[in-house]
């Protein structure tokens, strides 16, 4: 899901996945949801997942933020406390933004790129050794660049309450996104697909 939150009127989302429409969910189904809490009814999800619903879950955003249902956030598959958007890129390019906006008004030339102010990483080449497209290799690869479960750990391990989430993400740790590592993948026929993730080549 990565739609927005309308609250009302005939094309409201507010919801959209309810009791009903989250019944409907098979065990070989997931739902993510990347855009607002309030597009899942998070109290009907809690319900059929203590009833033993199969489907997978993944949820970066909540009704009620900061005050989550906790319950909920130990019953999914991946929880994590509204970081999508978390990573240095994403900070910095809302300041760029605004940077660029500021010398368009004033009619001055935006000389700073981006990647002039922002540190190198280390240890950018990546490489992935099979020959072809397997999840084992590609989650390891993935991982290297964000490991989503140590995010789930680090997020559930915090104070319960509304502080708590709110630490979570004010203290949130430096990330990057995959467009900054470069993937060799030299002996994987299909290796487009491997670029379509992001990575550099």
């Amino acid at each position: 899901l990565h739609v927005p939150y309308v609250a009302t009127g005939e094309y409201s989302t507010a919801h959209m996945f309810n009791a009903e429409v989250l019944a409907k969910l098979r065990p070989e189904q997931c739902l993510i949801n990347a855009c607002r809490g309030e597009v899942v009814d998070n109290a009907s999800l809690l319900a059929l997942k203590q009833q033993g619903a199969q489907f997978g879950t993944v949820f970066d955003v909540w009704e009620n933020e900061p005050n989550i249902d906790y319950q909920l956030a130990q019953l999914v598959d991946l929880a994590t406390p509204h970081i999508a958007g978390h990573t240095l890129e994403g900070k910095a390019n809302g300041t760029h933004m605004v940077y660029e906006a500021l010398c368009q008004h004033f009619k001055l030339s935006a000389e700073k790129r981006l990647t002039d102010v922002l540190p190198p990483i280390v240890d950018s080449q990546l490489h992935y050794t099979a020959n072809a497209l397997q999840m084992f290799e590609l989650h390891e690869l993935l991982s290297q660049v964000y490991n989503i479960e140590a995010d789930k750990e680090a997020f559930l391990s915090k104070e319960n309450n509304g502080l708590g989430f709110k630490s979570h993400r004010k203290n949130y740790r430096v990330r990057r996104e995959f467009q900054y590592y470069k993937v060799s993948a030299s002996n994987l026929q299909n290796s487009q697909a491997l670029y379509a993730f992001g990575f550099g080549q």
